[in-house]
């Protein structure tokens, strides 16, 4: 990988990119490098300047996973990967990586929470989304494969070009490595210990990435966006009273079934074929305030 050397001061010169509302970055700061600096192709780059550095454990793994993606044939060529080609020294000290920055970008997560985006063009990118994580758990390097592990629908841009691209890779799991625990969705869901062969942990507690992990958090995005609610907080009973009521509304069945199996001993499965068969009619209805408001008439 490149090599970046600055000083302090002229981080402090750099402007910071302007995020989504709604978007939060919790472990670093994206500042845009100025014209001088660019990819080899021309294009502009961003600096993610990162929280931990003084944590070495971290810093090492996320250096480690970036190299080795950067070193992937496989990997460095899918244009879908913003992968970081370059490290970037403050003071003689590692503070983060430089990447393409992507001009004029929508983040997908702030798309699929607007109240002004129509629900035909959120399953439209829903879709897209599957599709990008299919070719994903369809790829693997000579040496080793790769899971998003923290998979969650802020991590994701789409470009001017309609594409989906997938951000925050130093945050992903190398087969072999140790993984993180930083994976929002993995993190803040205690229903996942009631599948311990499924949703296997490290000795240390942390869970392992795996395909069944992803497709849990792409399950997970899916019904979020159904719900207009963090479902992955929802009690395992109440995870199913609202899958019955989604049932109940004609939502299509392969969808429910796949949904079903996310507490389950069964692997878990892509239900990107099925997002486009859900009725636009049902958008507001579908809303988990709908479901409380049908639970209080019984």
């Amino acid at each position: 990988m490149n090599v970046i050397n600055l000083r302090m001061y002229q981080v402090r010169r750099l402007k910071p990119l302007e995020l989504d509302s709604g978007v939060l970055n919790s472990e670093s700061y994206m500042l845009i490098f100025n014209k001088k600096i660019r990819t080899k192709n021309g294009s502009r780059m961003l600096f993610k300047y990162l929280d931990e550095q003084d944590n070495e454990e971290v810093m090492s793994r996320k250096m480690n996973t970036v190299d080795r993606l950067n070193r992937s044939d496989t990997y460095s060529n899918m244009s879908e990967l913003i992968i970081p080609d370059s490290v970037v020294n403050v003071d003689g000290k590692t503070a983060g990586f430089a990447m393409p920055l992507i001009e004029g970008h929508m983040n997908l997560g702030s798309l699929l929470n607007s109240p002004f985006v129509t629900f035909q063009a959120k399953k439209y990118y829903l879709r897209k989304l599957g599709d990008l994580l299919d070719k994903l758990q369809r790829t693997s390097d000579e040496y080793f494969k790769m899971n998003l592990c923290d998979l969650n629908e802020y991590n994701f841009i789409i470009d001017q070009d309609d594409n989906i691209r997938v951000v925050d890779l130093d945050s992903s799991y190398i087969s072999g490595t140790d993984p993180s625990d930083m994976a929002y969705y993995l993190l803040r869901n205690p229903n996942l210990d009631h599948v311990p062969n499924k949703y296997r942990r490290t000795d240390s507690g942390i869970i392992i990435p795996s395909d069944n992990t992803d497709l849990y958090c792409y399950n997970m995005i899916i019904l979020n966006t159904l719900a207009r609610h963090p479902i992955y907080r929802a009690e395992v009973s109440e995870y199913y009273d609202y899958l019955d009521y989604l049932k109940g509304l004609g939502i299509p069945k392969e969808l429910i079934y796949m949904f079903f199996h996310i507490y389950t001993g069964k692997d878990n499965m892509n239900p990107r074929d099925y997002i486009g068969e859900i009725p636009e009619q049902l958008e507001e209805v579908a809303t988990y305030k709908e479901y409380k408001k049908f639970r209080q008439l019984f």
